[in-house]
């Protein structure tokens, strides 16, 4: 997961790879990846993956206001698991659901500051146990700001040249190391002057004995 969160394609190439990543490690039937839109106040598909995954155009698009198990995740920005899908009314295909084997569903809110980013939901045949549920949630947070870092950046890049942060030719500012701030960047080297991944306060200021100013973590 952590491979797939530093790479810098693009965001959907990225959640697709977290998607896999779910699939994988929990044994998944589906693990699907939602990113919310505030403008038409929906879900909007970014990660499909599993071995009886519906095709990407089912559920493409998800209405937050919705009688689904993902709008209502959406809508209570809270997690929800339903351990018996038999009866659940809250299913929208359960031909789909009997097809695939699919018992239990899991849903994660991906949270930023209090605001809704997305929804992560997993599909199993048995149940997730208490140690892969509380795996879950620590991922859709670590994917919910990696989501977050990765607009940032994509904002900057299409940003006017004036707006972006000082770049290494900026005399009014240090130039990072890149080999030390490579540890502490979550999207290496996404920002190659790494404003997103340290702060100045982090980092202590020396002179060597040729009285060139070098930084050090």
């Amino acid at each position: 997961m952590s491979l797939a969160l530093a790479r810098e394609d693009a965001l959907p190439e990225i959640l697709q790879d977290c998607a896999d990543a779910l699939v994988t490690h929990l044994e998944a039937q589906t693990a699907r990846l939602w990113l919310y839109s505030r403008d038409s106040h929906t879900l909007e598909l970014a990660g499909n993956a599993g071995p009886t995954a519906p095709p990407r155009d089912k559920w493409m698009r998800v209405r937050v206001d919705g009688p689904s198990m993902v709008s209502e995740v959406a809508r209570l920005r809270t997690q929800l698991r339903v351990d018996d899908l038999t009866h659940d009314t809250r299913v929208l295909d359960r031909a789909w659901l009997e097809e695939a084997g699919v018992r239990a569903f899991s849903g994660m809110p991906l949270m930023v500051r209090g605001q809704l980013v997305g929804v992560l939901g997993v599909y199993c045949r048995e149940p997730l146990g208490e140690d892969a549920a509380a795996a879950l949630a620590a991922v859709s947070d670590a994917i919910a700001q990696g989501v977050e870092r990765r607009r940032a950046e994509e904002g900057r890049s299409s940003a006017p040249r004036s707006w972006r942060a000082p770049t290494k030719s900026s005399s009014s500012s240090p130039t990072w190391p890149r080999t030390t701030c490579r540890s502490r960047c979550a999207w290496w080297p996404a920002t190659p002057n790494c404003w997103a991944g340290a702060t100045r306060a982090s980092w202590t200021r020396t002179r060597t004995s040729s009285s060139t100013t070098r930084w050090m973590a």
